[in-house]
């Protein structure tokens, strides 16, 4: 996801709030201002890709987002985005 703090945000205490909660739930979050793809990958099986922006998404934007469970494919999707850097984990 963008870091809190980008322009595109729409709340940067709401978009922190769910970053804050993912972490104590143990889901690894990297923070990628360069990355306009919309990804979620879970268990390195299900995928979520499309145009919501699953942190801060606004209740009256209309977008879709498109699941896909498959291991291979989620094993392209992370490939492609390539691994964090130190500086992205949040």
């Amino acid at each position: 996801t963008r870091p809190p703090t980008d322009k595109s945000i729409y709340s940067e205490k709401d978009h922190i709030n769910n970053l804050n909660e993912l972490k104590k739930r143990k889901v690894k979050v990297y923070l990628r201002d360069n990355f306009h793809v919309k990804l979620v990958v879970i268990d390195n099986k299900i995928s979520y890709v499309g145009g919501v922006n699953v942190l801060s998404a606004k209740s009256d934007s209309v977008d879709v987002m498109l699941k896909l469970e498959n291991e291979d494919f989620a094993e392209i999707l992370l490939e492609k985005a390539g691994p964090p850097r130190p500086e992205e984990m949040f």
